[in-house]
């Protein structure tokens, strides 16, 4: 079960992390989606629809793996989460 978790949380990259040492420096490097969705949501004024896009596609390839991982156990024979 842990293992399962642990995958559903792979997408997150910390985001108050990276936050505390965000400037427009660093942005080609230390860009991640969380950052992004709100660098374009509230800085660069980008429409709301398109960081909401990004954002929806963040929580389905999330719950893609989250799924996968749970399927890939339970074909190994453990109890997964459902």
């Amino acid at each position: 079960i842990l293992l399962i978790l642990a995958v559903g949380n792979a997408m997150n990259g910390g985001f108050e992390q990276i936050f505390n040492i965000y400037n427009p420096g660093v942005y080609k490097t230390g860009d991640i989606i969380d950052t992004y969705v709100y660098r374009s949501a509230f800085g660069d004024g980008l429409s709301f629809g398109v960081t909401t896009a990004v954002g929806l596609f963040k929580a389905v390839l999330n719950f893609a793996l989250l799924y996968f991982a749970n399927f890939i156990v339970k074909r190994l024979g453990g109890e997964g989460l459902v």
